[in-house]
């Protein structure tokens, strides 16, 4: 054969494994019909190279189909053909790489980090950085696999950050999707929030239509876990309306069309709308077909069972029940089978069959004893390796700086019950020495004196309160044991109801309270821990404005650029004063805790030194920030900005 004659058709080979490679994702079938053609031909002139690509291709393919056996197949016919020729080193990795990933369908988890790990070293060695952090991955997905989320996520940040470095944003939408599932198993829902949001602003960049819709289901599922259903609702319904754009025969293999029609008919359960939940269920049937997968099938079966029991249809309720259970044995992953046992146990609850549901509640429990076992074996094998390898000289410094710790905790905590103690002495001597007035002059005191001691009394007991009160909040917030319970807030009807509770307060130093808002829908936060941080701000406000000047509470929508690089909505509310500023430099202290600044209250008011690091400490609590802006001789901003989540 003539060089020129070879070289059209290397050149042929190379068109078709391109075509083929663009094919990868999503049209399976074009992937093995090109990667075949391509194969015949390289064969035909012993290419080495165009066997290698398009045996490797043809791996991907049997790989993606779950066809375990082809897959290891193809990759020993790889291996004949490379021959251990250094030329070819780099087939060596993709071969070790699609075989690791069949053992771990196979279950065999030591072979298969082995061969994912020698995959990587190849790779590393040869400097292919795209198939480096695409194998880092797949190392990250065994360790999760077997129950070993910190090393998952330890491996997966590695990815990560090897993925943004070529500016690979479809594998960094594969691997954030990753660290979402295990943020979202380890309830890490605010990270998991922040990251969706990532992968989101990413895969509309990308038009990357049937992934976005599958973040927007995550996104419903932590709003659901939260019972904040109106919000996951709203987030199923718009992933809803992308997956049904999309073809019935484009969607085998990915169940998500599936799963939210079951989410939104459970939601509908919840509210009682029976009927529309059953037509969200009939939806999800038709789709079901599409799915060979048993904890679909079962999902399906148990979801219609407790809608049956629901529409007071027992006799369905119990034949869709035992329907489901032909599917149970046939689940083969751990996370399937937890979750399918979870809603088995309160299906067979609801139909008082108390053998079953003792049956997959103990299941239930000993698949996560396992799992948590698992975890904790590793973490404790992984500890004790890192606690070996520490020098004494490393573990003397950290000895040092463990040392400097508590004693820093030690100097603080007595300051602190050094403050507490002196704030609370005056006013419970103030008390003693008018009870004993009352008590002395019982009967010769005067009734407008007798009022006037009461109104002292009230007015000290107050103060005492307000303190006690502040040091448990701060207390309870630094516990970390604050549960937030978000409901749909009208925030201008939050905000009026504020200024009306302090608008006699404000009056009596000529304060006016002038308030604005461009804020038209509601928000979903805590109200009551809303309503502390926005009293107290505007109280504050008022303390330290000038006699006969104003007070402006202006509140807007706008958009904030956050350090994981996302865009969030935020909602700011700004309380401004025309009070005396406050120097520059006392500005940093404003939120620690009984903070001293040269400014003080106007009018002679009383002051904890607690009310802004409780501020601070909530509004944190709430994933938002609050900061001062203030000039000395002008008056003082306090802004307070929290996510933006319409209701």
């Amino acid at each position: 054969m003539e060089s020129n004659e070879r070289q059209t058709i290397i050149n042929e080979i190379d068109k078709l494994l391109t075509k083929a490679f663009n094919a990868r994702n999503k049209q399976l079938s074009q992937l093995l019909g090109l990667s075949s053609k391509a194969l015949s031909l390289a064969k035909g002139i012993n290419h080495v190279e165009g066997v290698l690509r398009s045996l490797n291709y043809i791996g991907i393919y049997h790989s993606k189909k779950r066809n375990t056996q082809e897959c290891i197949n193809i990759c020993e016919e790889m291996h004949a053909f490379i021959q251990d020729n250094d030329e070819y080193v780099k087939f060596t990795g993709y071969a070790k790489k699609l075989v690791g990933i069949e053992k771990v369908y196979m279950k065999e988890y030591e072979a298969s980090f082995t061969l994912l790990n020698e995959a990587l070293e190849i790779f590393e060695r040869i400097g292919l950085a795209e198939e480096i952090y695409s194998t880092q991955y797949l190392i990250a997905n065994s360790w999760k696999v077997v129950g070993n989320n910190a090393k998952a996520l330890e491996i997966l940040q590695l990815a990560l950050q090897n993925c943004k470095e070529l500016n690979d944003k479809t594998k960094e939408v594969e691997i954030l999707s990753s660290l979402i599932e295990i943020t979202l198993e380890l309830k890490q829902f605010e990270r998991a929030k922040r990251l969706l949001f990532d992968v989101i602003n990413i895969q509309k960049e990308l038009g990357l239509q049937e992934n976005h819709a599958g973040s927007l289901i995550k996104l419903g599922v932590i709003y659901d876990l939260h019972k904040d259903y109106a919000v996951a609702l709203d987030y199923y319904l718009q992933s809803l309306e992308i997956l049904r754009t999309i073809p019935k025969e484009d969607l085998t293999g990915n169940p998500d069309i599936f799963v939210v029609c079951c989410y939104i008919g459970a939601i509908h359960i919840h509210y009682d709308d029976l009927a529309k939940a059953d037509l969200y269920y009939n939806e999800a049937a038709d789709y079901a077909e599409f799915f060979d997968n048993f904890a679909v099938k079962a999902k399906l079966s148990l979801s219609f069972s407790n809608l049956r029991f629901k529409q007071n249809n027992r006799i369905e309720a119990l034949r869709y029940a035992e329907e489901s259970l032909q599917y149970f044995e046939k689940i083969e992953t751990v996370h399937s089978k937890i979750y399918i046992y979870d809603i088995a146990s309160y299906v067979f609850e609801q139909l008082e069959d108390y053998k079953r549901c003792y049956e997959f509640s103990k299941k239930l429990i000993d698949l996560v004893s396992k799992r948590t076992e698992g975890f904790q074996e590793a973490k404790m094998i992984e500890f004790d390796s890192k606690l070996k390898s520490l020098d004494l000289e490393t573990q003397l410094t950290e000895l040092k700086e463990m040392n400097e710790d508590l004693l820093r905790l030690e100097i603080e905590k007595n300051e602190y019950i050094g403050m507490v103690a002196h704030d609370l002495k005056n006013p419970i001597s103030n008390i003693t020495l008018l009870s004993k007035l009352l008590q002395s002059q019982a009967t010769t005191i005067k009734e407008d004196e007798i009022s006037d001691i009461a109104n002292d009394l009230i007015e000290t007991s107050n103060r005492m309160f307000e303190l006690v009160n502040n040091l448990l909040d701060i207390n309870i917030i630094e516990s970390g044991v604050v549960h937030l319970h978000n409901t749909s807030i009208d925030i201008n009807s939050l905000l009026n109801t504020i200024i009306n509770h302090n608008t006699l307060t404000a009056s009596t130093k000529g304060v006016t309270l002038h308030f604005t808002t461009s804020v038209t829908q509601n928000v979903l936060s805590d109200e009551g821990r809303l309503y502390q941080i926005l009293e107290n701000l505007l109280s504050n406000s008022i303390k330290y404005s000038k006699p006969n000047t104003t007070v402006s509470i202006i509140t807007e929508i706008t958009d904030k650029v956050y350090q994981d690089s996302f865009l969030q909505p935020i909602l700011r509310i700004i309380f401004e004063d025309q009070g005396h500023g406050i120097p520059t430099e006392e500005i940093p202290n404003l939120f620690k805790k009984f903070a001293k600044v040269s400014t003080t209250p106007t009018a002679g008011e009383h002051s904890t030194g607690l009310g802004l690091s409780i501020v601070k400490k909530i509004v944190n609590q709430l994933q938002g920030s609050v900061y001062c802006e203030s000039t000395v001789g002008v008056g003082s901003k306090f802004i307070v900005e929290i996510p933006f989540i319409p209701s």
